[in-house]
């Protein structure tokens, strides 16, 4: 019984890294795709157009599902959006220090502010039943404070035994 738990949460592990590096491989072939075509582009809006078709939405796609902690895979995933940042001041022109941040100048969320700003959206219209899903409603765990409390908190962990039940209520 113990291997069992064991191999679920290595398979579920390696199946998230296997689609986050093919996420990676799509996003990253569009957007060579976008550098040899676009090369004599100098409009930022027309190049922010196009990454944010091809590439962005590649790296977007089913966000709520797949989205993980992990700070490696989040770093690539974002060296992906880097590199169409210093491809974009390139080709107009601007000035950029070796570690200057580029999000800021050209109006770009970082994906994972981009991220968690998607999973709040979602979270919203789930709360406020736009999105009509009353199985994803029951599993939220509201905290009720007493009048007058400090804590401000909404929602509270539910009570997990393990690290392999933690994962576990990920799957299901």
């Amino acid at each position: 019984m113990f291997n069992v738990k064991i191999s679920t949460y290595m398979i579920h592990d390696t199946y998230f890294k296997l689609h986050t590096n093919n996420i990676i491989k799509k996003s990253s072939s569009k957007l060579g795709f976008i550098k040899r075509t676009c090369k004599d582009f100098h409009d930022a809006h027309a190049l922010k157009l196009l990454y944010f078709s091809l590439v962005r939405s590649q790296l977007e796609y089913a966000n709520l599902i797949w989205h993980t902690n992990s700070i490696t895979q989040n770093k690539d995933l974002s060296q992906i959006q880097n590199n169409f940042l210093r491809f974009l001041s390139f080709q107009c022109h601007i000035y950029r220090a070796p570690h200057s941040d580029y999000n800021m100048l050209f109006s770009i969320l970082p994906l994972e502010k981009r991220f968690t700003q998607l999973n709040l959206k979602f979270l919203y219209k789930l709360l406020h039943n736009i999105i009509d899903c009353p199985e994803l409603v029951e599993r939220l765990c509201f905290k009720i404070n007493p009048l007058n409390s400090r804590q401000k908190q909404l929602f509270y962990p539910p009570n997990i035994s393990s690290k392999y039940m933690s994962y576990l209520l990920l799957i299901l």
